[in-house]
């Protein structure tokens, strides 16, 4: 007999015994995926603790102070197999489905009838059957984004945190440090050009319209398992901005924050959560050598054409005031910056809010 133990949280939970069943594990695996499903005995009175344990959960800490945070008790992991990143020695299978739970060996199972007296009858308050024990089987797939518990993001060789606590908007060569997937989709665009620009052999003016491309990426980050009453305001008011400091790998002003998706569901625990979606384009037309410190050349850069120039194809910057190094004050460039920290950092009094 074995036991699971969770403490320091708001979910109830201190020890719940288990044991594995023989003829368990189950194994498949294929290209691009894999699938392992275990079989426990874990107290039938003691089903949904074992079942919340091996998923996992999110609560949020913090609560009424001007920086809220999420603390993630991460699903059970299938340490057989690993490591899951070169950092880190870490298994990567977690358990994402309770696939059923079956009663076994019925409390008083002679007694099949109504008995008022539910500490020695077969029928609890509600009807349900009483049992000893029950059988669960879990299931355990990859996962599209890394988990961390909190003192790994508490951890000073990686530093995912703001202050003393977590913080889900920092990351590192590998992307954001936990519960983030990000999908990248990598297209190109036209750019129409003014009439006259291409010329034939003979310098005469060609007739026909002209364009050119430039490369562009559309980026999709989803942010999982979020308290649906600490959704961050900035998730609305961002809408249209660049990213003010480099955030993700991408320097200053290449991302731009098109639109989002909320996915609204309720956790194992009951509580309401969503998995926010933020597309984002990235747009670097002109990136600086290797090594430079010049500024990248983002949304706020467009394409002018000058003959004269050494250089006849520029991506210069466009605001109201004029100047190779226009003031970032909101409404002097076509898209205002913001700090896309903000996305990824739940309500703060003051600075964040649900809708």
């Amino acid at each position: 007999m074995a036991y699971l133990s969770v403490s320091n949280t708001d979910v109830v939970v201190n020890q719940v015994e288990y044991f594995e069943l023989p003829g368990s594990p189950e194994e498949s695996y294929a290209n691009g995926q894999a699938h392992v499903r275990r079989t426990f005995i874990t107290p039938w009175h003691l089903r949904w603790a074992f079942c919340t344990i091996m998923l996992g959960w999110t609560e949020v800490r913090g609560k009424g102070t001007t920086k809220p945070y999420l603390s993630r008790k991460p699903p059970e992991p299938f340490k057989e197999l690993g490591p899951q990143y070169s950092d880190r020695t870490q298994s990567w299978l977690y358990a994402t489905t309770i696939e059923s739970v079956k009663g076994k060996a019925p409390v008083n199972k002679d007694a099949w009838y109504r008995d008022e007296d539910f500490e020695t009858g077969p029928y609890t308050e509600d009807d349900c059957y009483k049992y000893e024990w029950a059988e669960v089987v879990v299931g355990y797939e990859s996962l599209s984004y890394r988990v961390l518990w909190d003192h790994e993001m508490l951890d000073d060789r990686y530093a995912y945190k703001d202050g003393d606590v977590p913080d889900e908007s920092k990351g590192n060569d590998k992307g954001l440090a936990r519960y983030v997937t990000k999908v990248r989709h990598p297209a190109a665009e036209y750019l129409t050009l003014p009439f006259g620009v291409w010329k034939w052999p003979d310098n005469k003016v060609a007739a026909t319209g002209s364009g050119r491309i430039v490369p562009s990426t559309e980026i999709l980050y989803t942010w999982h398992k979020i308290p649906v009453h600490y959704i961050p305001k900035a998730s609305s008011e961002y809408l249209g901005c660049v990213n003010k400091t480099r955030f993700d790998r991408y320097p200053a002003q290449t991302l731009l924050y098109q639109s989002f998706e909320q996915k609204p569901y309720r956790d194992l625990t009951g509580d309401l959560v969503v998995d926010i979606t933020y597309k984002m384009k990235y747009f670097n037309p002109e990136p600086p050598a290797e090594g430079s410190t010049a500024p990248a050349k983002g949304h706020n850069h467009f394409l002018k054409f000058s003959p004269q120039s050494g250089n006849p194809w520029q991506f210069q910057p466009l605001s109201v005031s004029g100047g190779a190094e226009p003031a970032t004050t909101d409404g002097n460039r076509p898209f205002n910056e913001r700090e896309f920290a903000d996305l990824f950092r739940l309500y703060r009094s003051g600075a964040q809010s649900t809708e």
